[in-house]
């Protein structure tokens, strides 16, 4: 075998490697490369989508956050949504907001 054909065959298998997800322990970045690669796939997508949905949840706390301590600041209780510890709704079932 000559070395192009060898290099091409090692930069081929390097490009089917799936990164093992960020989250993951060392030792278990380890065990997800010896997983059969449909469940890499499946495994670093999953993992994927967590991650997306933990950073949108992140960031809409913060502006949540942001909007509450500019209505803090500006003394602006008309913009804040009221807030009854005792009401009901249309089935007579008691709602705490």
């Amino acid at each position: 075998m000559t070395i192009p054909v060898l290099e091409a065959l090692i930069n081929a298998r390097v490009a089917d490697i799936v990164d093992p997800p960020r989250s993951w322990r060392k030792d278990m970045k380890a065990a997800f490369l010896r997983l059969p690669r449909d469940l890499q796939l499946y495994f670093a997508f999953h993992e994927k989508q967590r991650e997306q949905a933990i950073h949108k949840a992140l960031r809409e706390a913060a502006k949540a956050r942001k909007k509450l301590k500019e209505i803090e600041a500006n003394g602006d209780r008309e913009s804040a949504v009221p807030c009854r510890a005792d009401h009901s709704d249309s089935e007579g079932m008691r709602r705490d907001h």
